[in-house]
């Protein structure tokens, strides 16, 4: 089934691209506007923070002395970002998102400009849904206090940092885009990660003083595994069974390049 639901996905993208040229005129391109936002904790001792960016650049790292500090860069209304958060007793909730995304084409366009500055708290607790349609996206995540992170990306590219962090819980998808992600640090607890693919391209680096494992379900795709044994449809290093910390990968997907390397 979700192979299926990658390969509608991917039909999908191809027709919207073919329609990039009648719909970008619908959306005027103006002066460009640059706009900083703070946003303070306030009560909350965990946060649930949605971040939803339709095209541009983005970049999120920690370091921040509020919840968020944050700056904007654009030059079409539409995709002025939007900012909330609201706190329901501990728990705060968080989305940045664009104004209006419905309809603006994919790819990349002279003159058109979305460029997203994210600084998060690394103590604040958190959970982030993070949703690139057809951005670019760096994502430095390495010493925040983030329990989960779920990522989608579409048309997109990614770069993904993680470790030292209480991070346990991965789960990604990736459409027609590519994703390269990057897992070197100093594990010191066990980690599961969840990867679905396309028709995009993965490249993970991995650790080589922590167990990895990394089960593979595919349809038709190129696996280069660097550092790794192949047994059937598993993959691991050599650290695998002999250290205390384990990384548990799953990749399923369908047609796409995937890239395990194992970094000293």
């Amino acid at each position: 089934m979700k192979q299926l639901k990658w390969a509608a996905l991917a039909a999908l993208l191809v027709f919207t691209l073919a329609l990039s040229a009648c719909t970008i005129d619908r959306f005027q391109v103006g002066s460009t506007r640059t706009e900083s936002e703070t946003v303070e904790v306030g009560n909350a001792e965990t946060v649930r923070a949605d971040v939803k960016m339709g095209v541009g650049e983005i970049e999120i790292s920690g370091g921040a002395s509020e919840l968020m500090e944050a700056e904007f860069t654009f030059n079409v209304d539409e995709l002025e970002p939007r900012v909330s958060y609201d706190v329901s007793g501990t728990t705060g909730r968080l989305t940045v998102e664009h104004r209006r995304i419905e309809g603006f084409p994919l790819g990349e366009y002279e003159d058109v400009r979305s460029e997203w500055d994210l600084i998060f708290n690394d103590n604040v607790p958190m959970d982030m849904t993070l949703s690139l349609g057809a951005a670019r996206g760096d994502i430095d995540l390495r010493g925040m206090t983030l329990n989960s992170l779920d990522l989608e990306i579409g048309a997109g590219d990614a770069d993904l940092w993680l470790g030292d962090s209480p991070l346990r819980n991965l789960d990604i998808e990736v459409g027609a885009g590519k994703l390269t992600l990057d897992m070197v640090a100093n594990w010191e607890r066990d980690f599961d990660a969840e990867i679905t693919g396309g028709v995009g391209q993965l490249i993970i680096y991995l650790p080589s003083d922590v167990g990895v494992i990394v089960d593979v379900e595919l349809g038709i795709a190129a696996i280069d595994a660097r550092g790794l044994q192949k047994d059937g449809n598993t993959y691991t290093n050599d650290a695998y069974g002999e250290s205390e910390v384990t990384l548990r990968i799953e990749i399923e997907g369908g047609i796409g390049d995937i890239r395990l390397e194992v970094l000293e």
